[in-house]
This record gives structure tokens, C-alpha cells and sequence, in this order.
């Protein structure tokens, strides 16, 4: 949809939006479920080592050298960056069909109680760009703790 005005009435053009609306808040919805669930598995890989004896059984005794573990949580956090950096293009295309549209309405028409919010959510890929190097720092941190 283009900014201009267009042939659909305003009715359909609301119901346009709401579409979009449910697409983009259930994408926002994935994308921070991913993220906090690779954040939790993120930390506990990199510590393995260090909670191992209290779950009840020693990575040490594994065979794996001890610093495997930090790689891969490295991994682990680039593969989450890969994995979100397409969410976060969906969502900027959805917030984006949905100004549009939002554009293509009468002014009149959304004054008059089309009852059309957006979120003011706006994730950009600086998010997923901060979620991958805070957690390769902290990985890190972790390796050079084991190599010290």
C-alpha cells in the first residue's frame, strides 16, 4: 500500500490494520519469547562448570575441556542473533504496512474513533545486536575466568 489514498473504503482499510495489528503484536510476542529463553539458556551453558556438582553430576569428568563450554554459549548467541535479525525485519515491515495504511485513511475518519492504536514498541536491529555481544561478553568473561 502506497501513502496515497486509495480505493478501499475506511472500514476495510481498519480492518487492514487490525490484521496487521494481531500479525505484528503475535511477532513481538515470538521474537522476546526467543529472546528470553536463549538468554536463560545462554547463561546456564556458559556455567555449566560451575553449577555442574550442585545438579548433581561434574562436566569436568566429561572428558570436554572445561572452556568448551563458554564457546558454546558464543554460538549459541550468534545463532539467537541470526535467528532474531529476520524477526525484527518482519516487524519493521508490519509497523511499517501499518503507517501506511494508517496514511491512506481520511483524517476525518480517524478522528471520528477508528479506534486504531499502534504500540509504540519499535524494535530495531540494534536489540538483537546488543543481545549478541552483551552475551559473547559475558562469555567471554567466562573463558578468560577458566583460562586464568
Amino acid at each position: 500500500m502506497s501513502s496515497r489514498k486509495t480505493d478501499l473504503s475506511p472500514e476495510n482499510l481498519v480492518e487492514i490494520i487490525k490484521i496487521h495489528q494481531e500479525e505484528w503484536r503475535f511477532s513481538v510476542a515470538h521474537y522476546w519469547s526467543i529472546i528470553y529463553k536463549m538468554s536463560i539458556i545462554i547463561f546456564l551453558v556458559a556455567l555449566v562448570p560451575f553449577i555442574s556438582e550442585r545438579l548433581g553430576f561434574d562436566a569436568k569428568g566429561y572428558n570436554l575441556p572445561i572452556y568448551i563450554f563458554p564457546i558454546i554459549s558464543m554460538l549459541c548467541s550468534i545463532l539467537t542473533f541470526i535467528a532474531t535479525k529476520s524477526d525484527v525485519k518482519r516487524i519493521a515491515s508490519l509497523r511499517k504496512k501499518i503507517n501506511q495504511a494508517l496514511n491512506s485513511l481520511d483524517a476525518d475518519y480517524v478522528r471520528e474513533g477508528a479506534r486504531i492504536r499502534l504500540f509504540g514498541t519499535n524494535i530495531s536491529l540494534g536489540l538483537p545486536s546488543l543481545f549478541l555481544f552483551g552475551h559473547i561478553a559475558f562469555s567471554v568473561m567466562v573463558l578468560l575466568i577458566f583460562l586464568l
